[in-house]
């Protein structure tokens, strides 16, 4: 998260990237060729642009975020204490290193705070994968049937961790807040 943005810019469009070619091989494993025109792939490459960029000024705002959390520190040693403490492990004895720890900690459960949105999401990728899935099963193709259980089960692994990571969190946080902080 604190990658400078060139750097930040570079994961997301891999990312991106790779996301575009694993369904560009899907197709081609299913037997169906890529079947996409020149012009196809121009327009598949200048969407993983796009998406990356966005990403990327998504990522630079968090980044801002955990900077400002961060600002109550001064050295590289106490941020790196601060960002190792931030999920586990003893609770710092400097003041200055606890209040960034429970700053980006609360930084964190905010963001896995309004997750309704994110939980019917999930549910629906659910279903659908364990719906093509079937679909797949059905149709005589055990490899594609596994594949898409496996990304449903992924799916579902990320529905029922949320509320467990912040519970998680918020104990830490509370942990982290509850220890002799005097003023900074």
């Amino acid at each position: 998260m604190l990658l400078p943005w060139w750097a930040r810019t570079v994961c997301a469009t891999g990312l991106t990237w790779l996301v575009a070619f694993a369904g560009l091989a899907v197709q081609h494993a299913r037997g169906h060729g890529f079947g996409i025109p020149p012009l196809g792939f121009v327009l598949i490459g200048a969407g993983c642009l796009i998406v990356a960029a966005l990403i990327a000024i998504a990522w630079g705002q968090d980044r801002d975020r955990y900077l400002d959390a961060l600002s109550v520190t001064t050295s590289k040693t106490e941020r790196m204490q601060a960002i190792a403490a931030v999920r586990r492990g003893p609770v710092p004895e400097n003041p200055r290193v606890r209040e960034a720890a429970a700053r980006m900690a609360q930084i964190q459960l905010g963001a896995i705070r309004g997750t309704r949105i994110a939980t019917v999401t999930f549910s629906l990728l659910v279903a659908i994968w364990l719906f093509q899935g079937v679909l797949a099963a059905l149709d005589h193709r055990p490899g594609e049937a596994l594949l898409n259980a496996g990304i449903a089960a992924l799916f579902a692994f990320a529905l029922v961790s949320a509320p467990w990571t912040r519970r998680r969190l918020q104990a830490r946080v509370e942990t982290l807040r509850s220890t002799d902080n005097p003023s900074l």
